[in-house]
């Protein structure tokens, strides 16, 4: 028989002559080396407590539950806002200067050309350096790893601003290089991100939604 007990979920084994030797050495290395999971799952425990599910909301505190989640809505449309622009704007100037570089002379079009494509790379290089040293959580749009999240598996990493800065500029970087990619997926990651920020805002009973359920 197998019990599971201590803080690290360590076995013990009671005599049993069924258990083979493979499992016994099984047994044996997780106890010399306790699990180490890199995806963890959240904390449920204080959600199923009596007085978490007792403690009730007044009617102040439903009033600024809402108004967390609109201002959630505002900041999360206001960095549409300021991707779209910024996207809109780098990407025509981008063109007129590969315009003004070739000046209408077909002599001058392997120049134009260089300067499109370079200007395209090291939009891109920028983007991806950023996501690959300064915040591998941002990597894809963040959706798959949103659906974990939401049922309780603590993703390294996806949640944190290094994660917001770089997922927003990393994805107006994307558009001006000429990527195929668009900012639907990613704003996903963004208003989670974005989310997770605006309950810790110095606001009456904003607390009540420091916690794993809610923020979810």
């Amino acid at each position: 028989m197998m019990k599971f007990s201590g803080k690290r979920s360590q076995i013990e084994l009671t005599a049993n002559p069924v258990v083979s030797s493979d499992m016994r050495q099984t047994i044996k290395n997780v106890r010399e080396r306790p699990f180490q999971w890199k995806y963890e799952s959240l904390n449920f425990d204080i959600m199923r407590t009596k007085v978490f599910k007792e403690r009730g909301k007044d009617k102040c505190s439903e009033v600024m539950e809402w108004i967390a989640y609109t201002m959630i809505g505002v900041c999360t449309g206001l960095c549409t806002a300021v991707m779209s622009k910024l996207e809109a704007f780098m990407v025509h100037e981008k063109r007129l200067i590969a315009d003004s570089i070739i000046g209408g002379r077909e002599a001058n079009l392997i120049d134009g050309w260089l300067f499109f494509t370079g200007i395209s790379m090291l939009f891109v290089l920028m983007a991806s350096s950023a996501t690959v040293y300064l915040a591998p959580g941002a990597t894809g749009s963040g959706n798959a790893e949103l659906i974990a999240y939401f049922n309780g598996v603590n993703y390294p990493k996806l949640i944190g601003f290094n994660t917001f800065f770089v997922k927003l500029f990393g994805v107006i970087f994307a558009v001006i290089g000429g990527l195929c990619v668009g900012k639907e997926g990613p704003l996903a990651h963004i208003g989670a991100n974005v989310g997770a920020v605006i309950p810790y805002f110095p606001f009456p009973r904003f607390n009540y939604l420091r916690n794993d359920r809610d923020k979810r």
